[in-house]
């Protein structure tokens, strides 16, 4: 899928970048995101109700970018819908909940679904919730195995605390501007990551975050 650019309100030209976010529902997905976009974690979130999205403007070695994130519902009778917002993806995660062996066995079907659709972009397994270690029940090796099998990239993260989520999002950028032709493809990433801490990140030491994020 190729990128659009548009010119935001400053006059300057962004490149339009579309990550698509799907798994069952309560694994977490609206919290990962708003981690990315907002920093923010909600103790008592809405269930998403057919899609939504988010979006982070970022610069990478002076190349603007805007990033959407598409929050799909989880719920089998939005399948439907969720499947509708796959179109015209750049990347997608996917996210099952550690806590819930059975998220992990219906992420399988979504991962299906995806490449029904889009059969050619990157894809990162994201185990969520890793705060709740006491309760896991999906082994990070079982992750690894699983990301492995079907060639995705693979992170484990915790929306609530923060841990891994930027790693994960910067590490999924990277991979889907690696498919690309020049400029983007030899972007390096460098993600310093402190569990009591915002992530610093740096792209090439050159990457500016934008003051609005979403």
């Amino acid at each position: 899928m190729d990128f659009n650019s548009f010119v935001n309100d400053n006059g300057e030209k962004e490149t339009r970048v579309k990550i698509v976010i799907v798994g069952e529902t309560n694994v977490g997905k609206t919290q990962f995101i708003l981690r990315v976009c907002e920093n923010t974690f909600n103790e008592s979130p809405n269930a998403t109700i057919g899609v939504d999205f988010k979006s982070k403007s970022i610069e990478l070695n002076g190349n603007k970018f805007r990033v959407e994130i598409w929050d799909t519902a989880g719920q089998e009778r939005y399948r439907s819908v969720a499947e509708l917002s796959y179109r015209n993806s750049h990347g997608a995660f996917l996210v099952y909940d550690i806590t819930h062996l059975n998220s992990i066995e219906k992420a399988k079907n979504w991962l299906q679904s995806l490449r029904k659709t889009l059969p050619d972009i990157a894809i990162m397994a994201i185990g969520n919730k890793i705060d709740l270690e006491e309760k896991r029940q999906v082994s990070l090796e079982q992750g690894h195995q699983f990301s492995k099998e079907n060639n995705l990239l693979f992170m484990e993260t915790s929306a609530k605390t923060g841990e891994n989520v930027n790693d994960s999002f910067y590490s999924l950028l990277r991979k889907i501007l690696d498919l690309k032709e020049e400029p983007f493809k030899n972007i390096k990433t460098n993600i310093n990551l402190n569990k009591s801490q915002t992530p610093s990140i740096n792209l090439n030491n050159s990457i500016k975050k934008s003051k609005k994020c979403c």
